[in-house]
C-alpha cells in the first residue's frame, strides 16, 4: 500500500513519487559537484538508505549530505546562477535558521511545509522541496572538550529557536553562532579527528566523532538506479550515528518518521504567491500573539487599577490571534 502525503486539488502525491523527485535533485546536485570539483558524502540516514537499500529506506522523505566547510563554500558559488535551484543558508539570507542543516538547496516551483513549526522556513524568495546540507569540522580530540563546546552553543541556540518562534530574526546571535563554528573548526585544524559541525543543534545529542581516514575518501554506493557517495568506512559510520541496532532501523513505521506537512512538486506562480502571503499572514500573527503575552506579563508586574483591564485585553487579543493561526490554511 502506497504511503499518500498529499491529496487534493486532484493531485495525489506517494511517498514514493516524492522520493523519486528527491532523487532526480540528487542526481543534478552530483552533477555540479562533480562539475565543480565539490567532494561530498550521503550523509545521516541516505547512508542507511545505501547501505541497506540500495537507495530510500521505506520511511525516508528526505535526502541529506555533507562536505567540508571548503567545499560547501564551493557549493554556494556553483548555485549561485542555476535556473532550477536556489540555495539558502545564513551566507546568503541572514533570515535563515541557523540552528540545522547549514544549507537547504531548494528546487523552483515546488512547495513543502513541514510538521514542525520550529523547522518552518524563514527565507521568503522560495519554499520548494529541498536537500539538506550539513558542515563536516576539524574537531576536538578530546571528547570532553567536545561535549563542552557544543553544550555552550547549544545554550545560543535555544534563545535563537525562542526568538525566531516569535518571528524575531537575532542577527547578532546567529553572527556569534556561526562565528564560533568556524573558529572551533579552525583551532582544530591539525586535528585528525572530524565531526558534525557544532552548529547542527542536534548534534549535542549526538557526540559522534570519525577520524578522517574512516570518512574520506569517499566510495561510491549504489543508490536506486545511480551510485552517490558515501563515508570510506560507512559501517563504523553507520554504529557510531545510529548505534549498535541501527539494523532496526530498517523496519520504522512510515508515520512516524513522515515530516511532511504539505506537498506540491508542480505550483503556478499564482501559488507561490499565495503561499507566500500565506506565510506573512503568520508571521504577522505570531507577532500579534506575542504582544498580547507582552500585556499580560506587564498587567500582572504593574498591578495597577487598570491591570485587569490590560490583562483582559491581552487574553483577548491571544485567543483570537491563536484561534485565526491554527485555522489558517494554505
Amino acid at each position: 500500500m502506497e504511503y499518500i502525503l498529499n491529496e487534493k486539488n486532484d493531485k495525489k502525491i506517494t511517498l514514493k513519487k516524492f522520493q523519486n523527485e528527491l532523487l532526480s535533485m540528487m542526481k543534478d546536485i552530483d552533477k555540479i559537484c562533480v562539475k565543480n570539483n565539490i567532494k561530498y558524502i550521503l550523509y545521516g540516514s541516505s547512508v542507511l538508505g545505501a547501505v541497506c537499500y540500495k537507495g530510500f529506506r521505506s520511511c525516508d522523505d528526505n535526502i541529506s549530505i555533507a562536505m567540508t566547510r571548503d567545499n560547501y563554500y564551493k557549493l554556494i558559488k556553483a548555485l549561485e546562477h542555476n535556473s532550477d535551484y536556489t540555495a539558502q543558508s545564513y551566507e546568503l539570507d541572514k533570515r535563515y535558521l541557523v540552528t540545522g542543516p547549514a544549507m537547504k538547496i531548494r528546487k523552483l516551483n515546488t512547495y513543502v511545509e513541514e510538521k514542525n513549526i520550529f523547522l518552518n522556513n524563514k527565507c521568503s524568495d522560495c519554499d520548494g522541496i529541498y536537500i539538506n546540507v550539513f558542515i563536516i569540522s576539524n574537531i576536538s580530540r578530546s571528547k570532553l572538550i567536545d561535549f563542552i563546546v557544543r553544550y555552550l552553543n547549544a545554550f545560543i541556540a535555544l534563545v535563537i529557536i525562542t526568538f525566531e518562534f516569535v518571528e524575531i530574526n537575532p542577527t547578532l546571535l546567529k553572527r556569534l553562532y556561526k562565528w564560533n563554528s568556524k573558529m572551533y573548526d579552525k583551532l582544530n585544524k591539525k586535528s585528525n579527528y572530524i565531526g558534525e559541525d557544532i552548529t547542527n543543534f542536534k548534534s549535542i545529542l549526538k557526540l559522534n566523532s570519525y577520524k578522517y581516514d574512516d570518512i574520506f575518501p569517499s566510495v561510491k554506493k549504489k543508490f536506486c538506479n545511480t551510485k552517490f557517495p558515501i563515508p570510506h568506512n560507512s559501517e563504523k559510520y553507520l554504529l557510531k550515528y545510529f548505534g549498535y541496532n541501527y539494523m532496526d532501523n530498517l523496519t520504522e513505521n512510515k508515520k512516524d518518521f513522515i515530516h511532511i506537512k504539505n506537498v506540491d512538486l508542480n505550483i503556478t506562480t499564482e501559488q507561490q504567491i499565495k503561499y507566500i502571503e500565506v506565510k506573512k499572514r503568520k508571521k504577522l500573527l505570531k507577532q500579534i500573539i506575542l504582544f498580547g503575552l507582552c500585556l499580560i506579563i506587564f498587567s500582572t508586574i504593574l498591578l495597577a487599577e487598570f491591570s485587569f483591564l490590560l490583562a483582559g485585553i491581552g487574553i483577548m487579543i491571544l485567543g483570537v490571534a491563536l484561534m485565526i493561526l491554527f485555522n489558517t490554511k494554505n
